[in-house]
């Protein structure tokens, strides 16, 4: 998947909001199920995604080159494996990335803002797992 969203949104390096639209993107992971159940406005939030990604996207990228992420996208990875401690999880997956993303503990970001405003926040999306834990096998990985 990191090959198609680089082809699709040319970046020297993919950040958070790349991550946020794989997501929205792939709705085959535990994250998605969450969200759609959480909020009615889901398809909004992705279309003004791909349009926000393909305002910042670059024309050309030389093929064949290696894929980047920016610090603040690794540094949210392992942010994300203190929710998946919380959570007693196996495995990092989608849901503690967006745990972290949400915690008012992390840097403002535009997803944070944008999942508020659907009506998404990290209590509800917490709540949510508590209540209903999926099989973590429905989850693709996070760096795919």
């Amino acid at each position: 998947m990191v090959n198609e969203i680089a082809r699709e949104f040319p970046t020297p390096v993919l950040n958070l909001d790349h991550f946020f639209y794989v997501v929205l993107e792939q709705k085959n992971n535990l994250a998605y199920e969450r969200l759609y159940n959480l909020t009615a406005s889901l398809s909004l939030v992705e279309e003004s995604y791909k349009h926000y990604l393909s305002s910042k996207a670059l024309t050309v990228i030389k093929p064949g080159r290696e894929i980047k992420y920016d610090s603040k996208f690794t540094e949210m990875l392992e942010k994300a494996k203190d929710e998946q401690l919380k959570l007693k999880s196996e495995k990092l997956t989608s849901e503690h990335i967006i745990l972290c993303i949400l915690n008012t503990n992390t840097e403002e970001t535009k997803i944070r803002k944008v999942l508020i405003n659907a009506g998404v926040t990290y209590n509800s999306f917490r709540a949510s797992i508590l209540e209903n834990p999926l099989d973590d096998t429905f989850d693709n990985d996070v760096k795919k």
